[in-house]
């Protein structure tokens, strides 16, 4: 019920060497706990506190289109209002997809968040769990892609991916994830939109799948947080 200091604590693996690597000067606070996992790696700045703003089952607009859609569809001004809603996973509705869609080669999806103070934002990551490529864009913004064609381009919605990749979800891994550089510029004060294309490798495929995951670290704790931890998903766990 006081916060405890743990400047000088040290954490080992070996015996003789307790202080093998030492606390940097953080505060837990009361009530709260700390999550730590040993990397190999001296990382000395003070850790996040991290906000999962967009998981598995959360609502999206989705569209599958049969034409290209509108070339502002990814931004925060694009009404999305006449696209269908539905909980992620996107897919052919095998275990790992809430949302079932038509066998199609693609599918798009908006999902709106907020962020109160986007200069807190110290560390951003996007989880991705596809079968079999995807292009994401926060703000409009490409902010990563896999198994499609080279960056700077937009892959229409015919588009196929360019290689197979397997969600791992249902398998019981972890998603691939992909650090989001300088979120502070690319956030904006209040509503945000998370958009994302995913794409099959074939036209007669038998799986699509598009389960996204948005986490915030910041260092200080999150207004009104969804959901308060702090981790690294590097660990063997995927804490949503």
């Amino acid at each position: 019920n006081v916060p405890v200091s743990l400047n000088g604590y040290g954490l080992s693996d070996k015996k003789d060497q307790p202080f093998q690597w030492v606390f940097p000067d953080f505060q837990v606070r009361p009530g709260e706990y700390l999550l730590v996992f040993a990397s190999g790696k001296d990382r000395r700045q003070a850790p996040a506190y991290w906000n999962t703003v967009i998981s598995k089952d959360d609502e999206w607009r989705y569209l599958v289109p049969k034409s290209e859609p509108a070339t502002n569809w990814r931004f925060n001004d694009f009404n999305d209002s006449s696209w269908l809603i539905g909980k992620s996973g996107f897919g052919f509705g095998d275990d790992d997809d809430a949302t079932k869609i038509p066998d199609a080669s693609c599918v798009y999806m908006r999902k709106k968040f907020n962020v109160s103070t986007p200069s807190d934002v110290t560390q951003l990551i996007l989880h991705m769990d596809y079968d079999d490529g995807f292009v994401a864009y926060l703000n409009g913004q490409e902010i990563a892609r896999s198994n499609m064609i080279d960056g700077g381009q937009f892959p229409d919605y015919s588009a196929l991916a360019t290689g197979q990749h397997e969600a791992v979800i249902y398998q019981g891994m972890i998603p691939e994830k992909f650090m989001i550089d300088n979120p502070s510029a690319l956030l904006k004060v209040g509503e945000n939109v998370l958009a994302i294309q995913g794409h099959n490798i074939f036209s007669t495929s038998t799986d699509l799948s598009v389960i996204p995951f948005l986490s915030i670290g910041t260092s200080e704790p999150p207004v009104n947080p969804r959901n308060i931890a702090l981790l690294n998903l590097e660990t063997t766990q995927l804490h949503t």
